[in-house]
């Protein structure tokens, strides 16, 4: 692809947020670490329970999308990397897609997202703590998550997520075999399902940084994604009620969240690690 299909799909992606506004729940002003400003846009779907979280990098300008299915547990993040024009022979872009487990306390359900409001949408916001993107790991500042295995993203990935086709279409997918496998059992499905979806990937043991462009040799790339602000549990406060002194919960707001990970997955040759 070169670089004019790049712009051209992501101004169809923004687009079709526009388009669809009745859906649109936030819009937010977020300043990172380096002091930098930028637009993050935040859809949720009541009735698909899903939420879709996007931006473009102020870094490098590559283009992030964090859906979470809340119904089948999965997170996706599909993400176009601009390559480096100055290097010959590196492709314009590399269109990616990690597929993991979700843990649905790490983000506020869709229902609650839909009843978020902003009062001053023109407010710079900073995240009250940081996160790992899975409660599981251990370095919440920048965990690892391996990724040993490519997905077929059509009809046979259904059984993760039937969102799978639409965001991934043009993206390599990557996912770790062993944290689908507890979904696959507890949805039904047949060994058949899984082989058709989830493909084995060349073993790679070097690091490409390590790599030089000519050796052509497998290697991990490495892939950061921060996400810079969002939502990730709700507030809840109480009161003396009008008899008895009954205390009352109620939901009184939201607490703000950054989130990074670092995407460590196999690629035939250097090129292919942007």
């Amino acid at each position: 692809m070169t670089v004019s299909s790049y712009w051209t799909r992501l101004g169809i992606l923004l687009c079709t947020i526009i388009i669809k506004d009745a859906s649109l729940d936030l819009v937010v002003n977020v300043r990172n670490q380096g002091g930098d400003i930028y637009k993050e846009e935040i859809l949720s779907d009541v009735n698909e329970e899903t939420i879709n979280l996007s931006f473009e990098s102020p870094g490098d300008g590559s283009t992030v999308l964090l859906f979470i299915d809340f119904k089948n547990e999965i997170q996706i993040i599909q993400t176009d990397v601009l390559g480096e024009e100055e290097l010959t022979g590196d492709p314009p872009f590399m269109s990616y897609c990690f597929v993991t487990k979700f843990i649905k306390g790490d983000f506020i359900p869709p229902d609650a997202m839909t009843k978020l409001r902003q009062k001053n949408p023109w407010s710079i916001r900073i995240p009250e703590r940081q996160l790992s993107l899975s409660s599981s790991e251990s370095d919440a500042t920048h965990p690892n998550s391996t990724l040993d295995s490519l997905l077929a993203t059509g009809k046979h990935s259904d059984w993760i997520s039937p969102h799978l086709k639409t965001i991934c279409k043009e993206s390599v997918t990557y996912v770790n075999k062993l944290d689908l496998m507890s979904n696959f059992h507890e949805n039904g499905n047949n060994s058949e399902s899984f082989l058709r979806a989830v493909r084995p990937v060349i073993i790679a043991t070097s690091d490409c940084s390590t790599v030089t462009r000519a050796s052509g040799v497998p290697c991990l790339c490495s892939h950061p994604v921060c996400v810079g602000w969002f939502p990730c549990a709700l507030k809840y406060c109480r009161n003396k009620g009008d008899t008895g002194g009954t205390v009352k919960t109620y939901r009184c707001g939201i607490h703000t969240c950054k989130s990074c990970r670092n995407y460590l997955f196999p690629v035939n040759n250097r090129f292919n690690c942007l």
